[in-house]
């Protein structure tokens, strides 16, 4: 009898992580208020400099263009909206975005990552 993990090819593998990780995502933006999404956590009222939700989905984006781009698909088609690049490459420095006006509102954020890796 052949074990049905011993016949799993590796882009199987690589679309069942890639599904683990989307739901993992999904799970932790949820109840984040849409004024929090761009803020410094803030334990004990104390800002700690890190990446916020914004910041981490916003970079993640920029990946999936490239990556179908470089295996042979339509990478402009899944490309992060314009002025992404500049926001949250991977030399651009997450900002406390106090009155929101640093980066795109939440669900704009959300729209640009989750359909692109589910693409």
């Amino acid at each position: 009898m052949s074990n049905s993990l011993e016949t799993r090819s590796t882009g199987n593998s690589i679309a069942d992580s890639l599904a683990l990780a989307i739901g993992y995502a999904q799970r932790l933006v949820v109840g984040i208020p849409d004024d929090q999404f761009g803020r410094f956590a803030r334990p004990g009222g104390v800002a700690v400099e890190s990446n916020h939700p914004a910041f981490v989905l916003g970079h993640l984006a920029l990946y999936p263009s490239r990556i179908i781009g470089q295996l042979g698909g339509d990478g402009p088609s899944v490309a992060a909206p314009d002025g992404f690049e500049a926001l949250f490459s991977k030399d651009a420095k997450c900002l406390d975005d106090v009155d929101g006006s640093l980066y795109p509102a939440a669900e704009e954020i959300k729209r640009a990552f989750f359909p692109a890796y589910e693409a």
